[in-house]
């Protein structure tokens, strides 16, 4: 069952502009009835509405001849349901709405909305990222909102010292020029995009609503870990001051590629009473430049001019890692004069060497772990949980921010938090968590892309694709005997998502730790075993690079050369850009060009677009409709690209009733893909459902 609010987007093939208002709440203003009142800028509205949390909606047509009528969310009475609503970053005003005290929370779930920012970031093939009302206005209509008085608002000066009627048709501008970049929009969009534009503005409001409702958080677990972990990196610091204050006092104890620092005695001791940070002493001992020198507070004793003095060292050109281990983990960067070394390279000279250098490299990958888990993570969620008191985490997910479609998120991000701080995320008592995540939806985009017979008979038939690709590189009988093969299996399944996002032989070799030539074997083994895939690739490239259905030329100065941009168009209306850019020394070798389109993501941007992008943003529009129309108490919570977290009342009755929605909103994007877009999938997406009172880590398999 599809919403008709949605329905109908797949007959809108008309270019009459329907019936619609446009919406726009104000939180700098309190009322336009009388007199305008001055309030304090309040731009989150998590928490109950209150005399200090003032909102003003002002709605209206945006015509010449229509209306513009100002009044307080609770005094709203919403037009038919058949009246679209158009408004600009539209999720704010949806968490305003249920920030008061309005009778009509569900007004932005009932209705056919657009969104005139997510409508741009379509329309320009993505490009346009967070958009403001203003520079949307310059770029659709060549004018934006009247400045004067946003510049007297942004240098400070507040609501109450500006004339009231001014400041209420600033306000209220904000609705005729929606409404004109509205038309605008609508006639430049095919129907196939005017239904992805619904279909992304409902899943925003859905994303609005996970904002609002947070994550509760335990708060005393994060605490306890954040201080174990601290102390943990404290004690890892020592270890590494100690190892270095060593080979600095006794000269000796360095690897054989090390080269002696050409300072006195002295100069050392101070140089280790400098180097103080863990980052400082992992940069100079695994990182050294050609050249390098610091400059350090001159000891008692010696001799010289001044407080300071100069340390000198010399260290050979390269990476300072032993050959075998590779050089491709081992990235040049600042102009080709210092060595990053990463946590592989630094992990393998743990394990693989010893000494004080691969003591070092032990010290300096538990200090990164430590540290990483208790400032990065645990800090970061009590800090964002203790600014609004609720126990909860409110984190940002933007919709208009990748290349793809994709989601991101921000402060903090909660699409990638490590099983161990998933843990601290707790519902509270009686309720739990139902976490429903799609099976290997990348894959089934691929399969639907690509129309590999043998690709979609696996899916069908529920084979298994790691042990198809990697049988006869490793010689397994049995997918019990991969299984078996814990290593070899769990890099197989690197290479094939790599591959999936457009990965190459060795990009794909430094996220599995197998030589190139064994991943090169696997590539092979899975084109072999899926011909129909690499047949896309190779017709899609092709396209891409030499017949896009639109294409721009521009100076690029960085590279001081002409490049190309070529798009492509999607069966859901999406766009792709695909730009030049510096070619890798590989691309260059094979065709002497300086510039290229990059492979990497004329394989990935398709793929990560139609499943994440298209599909996810769609089933959680079906699934909100589908849990209110029940009015189930449960909540939505959050959603990791392939998979959304849920509240639920701990009770038989409501976790079955979220499980059988669930269900029937994975079922209904079948359905709607086909009524949306003309698009029917080969197999019906599958949702793995698990339910825990914490956000448990996701399964690999």
């Amino acid at each position: 069952m599809i919403p008709e609010h949605l329905r109908q987007a797949a007959y809108a093939f008309t270019d009459a502009i329907p019936d619609h208002i446009v919406v726009d709440v104000e939180t700098t203003v309190r009322t336009f009835t009388d007199e305008v009142g001055s309030v304090s800028y309040d731009p989150m509205p998590y928490g109950p509405a209150g005399p200090d949390r003032p909102r003003v909606l002002i709605v209206g047509t945006g015509k010449p001849n229509g209306y513009v009528r100002v009044c307080l969310p609770e005094e709203f009475e919403p037009p038919p349901t058949d009246v679209w609503v158009v408004g600009h970053n539209l999720k704010f005003d949806h968490q305003h709405f249920l920030a008061s005290d309005c009778l009509h929370k569900a007004f932005f779930t009932e209705r056919f909305v657009w969104d005139t920012m997510i409508a741009e970031y379509i329309l320009t093939a993505q490009q346009s990222k967070f958009i403001s009302l203003d520079a949307l206005g310059l770029q659709r209509l060549g004018r934006g909102k009247t400045d004067l008085i946003g510049a007297r608002l942004s240098v400070g000066i507040t609501p109450d010292k500006i004339d009231p009627l001014e400041l209420g048709a600033y306000c209220a501008e904000d609705i005729t020029l929606t409404a004109e970049i509205f038309a605008r929009q609508w006639h430049a969009a095919t129907p196939a995009q005017r239904a992805l534009i619904a279909v992304q503005s409902a899943a925003s409001i859905v994303y609005g609503t996970m904002e609002f409702n947070g994550l509760p958080l335990n708060t005393a677990e994060a605490v306890k870990r954040r201080d174990a972990h601290s102390v943990a990196a404290d004690a890892e610091c020592q270890t590494m001051r100690r190892i270095w204050e060593h080979c600095l006092v006794i000269g000796g104890g360095l690897p054989k590629w090390w080269m002696p620092l050409t300072i006195e005695v002295e100069s050392r001791k101070a140089l280790a009473a400098a180097l103080t940070t863990p980052r400082a002493l992992s940069a100079f001992f695994f990182g050294v430049p050609a050249a390098w020198s610091m400059v350090l507070e001159r000891p008692a004793g010696v001799p010289g001019r001044g407080k300071t003095f100069s340390a000198q060292m010399r260290a050979p050109v390269g990476p300072l890692i032993p050959s075998d281990i590779g050089e491709t983990s081992a990235t040049l960067v600042t102009k080709g004069t210092a060595w990053r070394v990463d946590e592989d390279v630094l992990g393998k000279i743990a394990t693989r060497d010893e000494g004080l250098h691969a003591e070092m490299a032990a010290a300096a990958l538990a200090y990164r772990h430590h540290s990483k888990l208790a400032n990065t993570y645990y800090q970061s969620l009590l800090e964002r949980q203790q600014k609004y008191g609720d126990d909860r985490v409110h984190h940002t997910i933007h919709s208009t921010s990748t290349n793809t479609g994709r989601t991101s998120s921000a402060n903090p991000n909660l699409q990638n938090q490590p099983p161990a701080t998933r843990e601290v995320f707790q519902a509270p008592d009686g309720w739990t968590f139902i976490e429903a995540d799609f099976s290997q939806l990348e894959v089934m985009a691929l399969a639907q892309l690509s129309k590999c017979p043998s690709l979609q008979r696996a899916l069908l038939g529920g084979s298994d694709l790691h042990f198809e690709t990697g049988k006869d590189v490793f010689g397994w009988r049995t997918v019990t005997e991969s299984k078996a093969d814990v290593l070899n299996r769990t890099a197989t399944k690197r290479v094939v998502f790599g591959l999936l996002y457009g990965g190459g032989s060795i990009t794909l070799a430094q996220q599995s730790g197998f030589p190139v030539d064994v991943v090169r074997k696997l590539i092979d083994g899975f084109y072999s075993a899926f011909p129909g895939v690499e047949t896309w690739h190779d017709q899609y490239y092709a396209r891409v690079t030499e017949s896009p259905d639109h294409a721009t030329v521009e100076r690029d100065p960085k590279l001081g050369c002409t490049v190309r941009h070529h798009t492509m168009t999607s069966q859901t209306g999406r766009l792709y850009q695909y730009r030049q850019t510096r070619a890798p020394d590989w691309i260059k070798a094979r065709t002497g060009c300086g510039v290229s389109f990059m492979p990497t993501a004329i394989k990935n941007y398709p793929v990560q677009g139609l499943a994440t992008g298209d599909w996810v943003p769609l089933f959680l529009a079906l699934l909100a409709d589908r849990l209110q129309g029940v009015r189930s108490p449960a909540r939505l919570v959050n959603a990791v690209h392939d998979s959304v977290l849920l509240e639920v009342p701990d009770n038989a009755w409501d976790i079955r009733t979220a499980q059988i929605l669930l269900a029937e909103a994975a079922s209904d994007l079948s359905t709607a893909t086909c009524e949306l877009w003309e698009q029917t999938l080969f197999k019906q997406l599958e949702l793995t459902i698990k339910t825990g009172t914490t956000w448990s880590p996701r399964s690999d398999e």
